[in-house]
């Protein structure tokens, strides 16, 4: 809070209205070329971006068909399709054993049927077995294949992310903001002196305001810069801004106006004791006789 009236109160101390009005309109202008410099940069990242997207799916088609030609890979092909169709198979003859088994229920069936389901449920589990085995092999055959084309799909999305971040740092801006930039940067540049010529104001006030206390009751002016950090936000640090404002310390302006309550005081105060120790004032009356009017 302290730091930030010192800041108001210097920029208002550093700078006039028409000042004041050229800052912020360098403000507004800079704030409306940066948006417009950005979109600008934005625009040609996703123009090179989109480029390089559709190099990057020229070559992962190309090494795909370097994938098509290897003999693992239709070695890989081959056992997937043969384990899918035994899969297919498998489930055909457990299908049909539960069909049998639901059919010997009817009378008469039962022996017919025999225990023909428990051999079907057999032969569909070795088949299922051969089906996965025949998925291993494959996931072996075409495992090469899945981590090349992984591997090339991770580059071609870290290429099209590169040259979008390369196009964006390097893309030149569209509109010039050295003009508003220097004006702001020298506007700093003046708030930071005026900040700087008010805390040695302060010192300074704090130094003469010390100048009549013993040598040991004097604090140093780093002791009191430090113990007007240390106070607690509010009214304390209210009160030390007051000092770069004001020129005086909010405490001897308390002071002046405490003492002159005092002395009026005092002042009441004698007059009632002149009057309990005296009396009330007396009226002055006549001590000489009137005199008689004469007639002629």
């Amino acid at each position: 809070l302290l730091h930030a009236v010192n800041v108001m109160a210097s920029t208002f101390q550093a700078f006039t209205k028409s000042d004041m009005l050229n800052v912020v309109g360098d403000v507004l202008i800079l704030a409306t070329k940066k948006w417009l410099n950005y979109q600008w940069r934005l625009t040609v990242a996703i123009f090179k971006a989109a480029g390089q997207s559709f190099i990057e799916v020229g070559v992962a088609f190309i090494d795909m068909l370097g994938v098509l030609v290897t003999a693992d890979f239709w070695k890989g092909m081959w056992e997937a399709l043969k384990a899918i169709g035994n899969s297919f198979r498998a489930l055909l003859l457990e299908t049909l054993a539960e069909l049998i088994e639901g059919a010997k229920e009817i009378p008469g069936f039962g022996v017919l049927l025999g225990d023909s389901e428990q051999a079907l449920r057999q032969s569909a589990a070795e088949i299922r077995a051969r089906s996965d085995a025949q998925s291993d092999r494959a996931a072996d055959y075409l495992a090469p294949a899945y981590q090349r084309a992984t591997d090339r799909m991770a580059a071609g999305f870290e290429n099209t992310a590169s040259a979008f971040r390369a196009a964006f740092a390097e893309t030149r801006d569209l509109i010039d903001e050295t003009k508003q930039l220097k004006r702001l940067e020298a506007a700093h540049a003046r708030v930071a002196a005026q900040m700087e010529a008010n805390r040695l104001a302060a010192e300074e006030a704090i130094a003469n305001s010390d100048a009549g206390k013993p040598e040991d009751a004097k604090p140093t002016i780093t002791q009191a810069i430090e113990a007007a950090r240390e106070q607690a936000t509010g009214v304390g640090r209210f009160a030390s801004a007051i000092n770069v404002l004001a020129g005086r310390s909010a405490q001897a302006l308390l002071a002046d106006e405490a003492r002159r309550h005092t002395g009026l005081l005092q002042e009441i105060a004698g007059t009632l004791s002149d009057i309990k120790s005296t009396g009330p004032p007396k009226i002055a009356t006549r001590t000489q006789p009137i005199p008689e009017p004469v007639f002629g």
